[in-house]
């Protein structure tokens, strides 16, 4: 018995000390997995970055479109040599391949909620460029009621991005559109839903070059500042905005009421734009800083929108209206990168020998006939008004269907128009038909002649989407808009020897302008 007892105890022993030695030989316990974990407070798509208690959401694009007699854009091809419609100058279509990130990291201070937000992307569109271009479209952040960077501008309301494919339509009353615009913002919160907003924002964003450059075609995204000397010999000529401007100076100040309630949205919106002119000169090279110069003046806009949704009782149905008037300050009217806003100029429409052109600037001036061009003119400002809006229908929640247009209107004052057509047509003729007089030549060339030389013009342009959602991140769409452009000149512009915009040499009629443009696109979203 002693003996079984000993063996026993014996064999315990080892057990015990075996099982020491093993939990000896065993590793620290790891620490658990820190997992990414969901963030609630912003809505869908937040999580935590790991260790912080920041978050951040991850979302973008893929698309593609192609357009027909586009830019791949949705802007129609009306401008310079877009507007040609020579085999040489214009295509007919076009592709365009977009992919966009965009980056939303949030996080909570004693200040309220800090917002960063940035998008950024690539895209190529064939023929324009056939390799690829980076840029960003949003860079920005937020806090304690102020937006400070790269963001819409507080004058928007309505735009058509989300109605239309052909977005970029030159009445897109001014909207700054997918590029945006460079704001420092303070916005204050009245209650119910009620905000207002005061702005300083990038006046003349992009201005394409040195003074005096030729800028029909656009020049990029934000406001822009278009001043023509009309003393430039061709300075307004078919295919050409010469443009005079002063270096960038002082930002444009923007102020906005705006309401957001359960049946929509309201806004009233105004702005403040510096209209500022280089030098007096007859040509580029005598624009110099003793030719004095004109005083600069202030421009302004504003504008009333509103946006009713389930229109007319019917759920997710939505329509929206709004509508501009501005003096000196025609970005506020006019689709931003879009190419009007440098001047709907050159528009050839290809069908025999007929041409449409206008301009639309903030101002023009005249120079002095002294040796020292010191005694011109002051900068006279160019009126226009716009008005514009969409209609939304759901035929089911997969499919839907939108109307959306808009009129622009420019107009010169008398003295305006005078200085055109005796400066920028080189003609000592004046508005509109004098007894005894010659009719107002064209940029010079020998045989062209105005029957009527009206500067005044106008734009519009109505369109129709439909959209299907076979999945909820999924859009695939097709737009057909119809552009229109009225041209106050009447009469024929000969060329000569000389090719404009591509144009071939010879006699062309001044008459008005139609194009039908169209879009399908394909378009991927995740976390917008």
């Amino acid at each position: 018995m002693k003996m079984v007892k000993s063996l026993l105890l014996g064999s315990a022993a080892g057990v015990v000390a075996v099982a020491t030695g093993q939990a000896a030989d065993l590793p620290v316990k790891a620490k658990p997995v820190e997992y990414v974990k969901v963030c609630s407070l912003y809505g869908a798509g937040f999580f935590y970055i790991p260790g912080t208690d920041k978050c951040i959401k991850i979302g973008g694009y893929l698309r593609e479109q192609y357009d027909i007699h586009g830019a791949g854009d949705g802007l129609a091809f009306m401008d310079t040599t877009n507007g040609t419609w020579t085999r040489g100058n214009t295509s007919d279509s076009s592709f365009r391949t977009r992919s966009v990130i965009s980056v939303d990291v949030r996080e909570q201070s004693s200040f309220g909620t800090i917002r960063a937000y940035t998008a950024f992307g690539g895209q190529q569109t064939t023929p324009n460029d056939i390799n690829s271009a980076l840029y960003f479209t949003r860079s920005f952040v937020q806090f304690a009621g102020f937006t400070i960077g790269r963001a819409v501008s507080f004058f928007d309301f309505f735009s058509t991005d989300p109605y239309a494919l052909l977005s970029n339509i030159r009445s897109n009353l001014g909207n700054t559109g997918a590029t945006g615009i460079n704001v420092f913002a303070y916005t204050a919160q009245l209650g119910n839903g009620v905000s207002a907003t005061l702005s300083a924002e990038d006046a003349c964003a992009e201005l394409g070059g040195a003074n005096n450059g030729t800028t029909a075609g656009g020049q990029g995204a934000g406001r822009k500042c278009l001043v023509v000397n009309t003393s430039v010999a061709a300075a307004l000529s078919p295919g050409t905005n010469t443009t005079a401007d002063a270096g960038y100076r002082i930002p444009d100040i923007v102020g906005a009421l705006r309401a957001d309630q359960a049946w929509g949205s309201a806004q009233l919106m105004g702005g403040l734009h510096s209209v500022k002119a280089s030098y007096y000169g007859s040509s580029v090279a005598t624009e110099l800083q003793n030719n004095g110069h004109p005083d600069d003046k202030w421009g302004w806009a504003a504008g009333a929108g509103f946006q009713l949704k389930n229109f007319l009782g019917m759920q997710g149905d939505t329509f929206v209206v709004q509508a501009n008037y501005s003096v000196g300050a025609i970005s506020y009217l006019t689709g931003a990168g879009s190419g009007a806003v440098a001047g709907f100029s050159g528009g050839a429409n290809g069908l025999g020998n007929s041409i449409a052109f206008g301009n639309a600037n903030d101002g023009v001036f005249t120079s002095g006939t002294s040796g020292t061009f010191s005694t011109g003119s002051s900068i006279e400002l160019t009126t226009g008004w716009t008005a514009g809006g969409a209609i939304e229908h759901l035929w089911n929640p997969q499919l839907k269907s939108s109307v959306y247009g808009g009129y622009n209107k420019f107009t010169y004052n008398d003295t305006a128009a005078n200085y055109i057509c005796n400066g920028s047509f080189s003609v000592g003729w004046g508005r509109g038909t004098k007894a005894g007089s010659a009719a107002p030549v064209l940029t010079g060339t020998s045989g062209s002649s105005l029957s009527s030389c009206d500067p005044n013009l106008s734009y519009w342009s109505v369109g129709t989407r439909t959209q299907w959602n076979p999945n909820s991140n999924l859009d695939l769409g097709v737009d057909v808009a119809w552009n229109h452009l009225n041209s106050a000149n009447a009469g024929v512009f000969n060329s000569g020897t000389t090719t404009y915009g591509g144009r071939p040499a010879g006699a062309f009629n001044i008459s008005n302008y139609d194009v039908i443009t169209a879009a399908i696109r394909a378009q991927y979203n995740f976390l917008p």
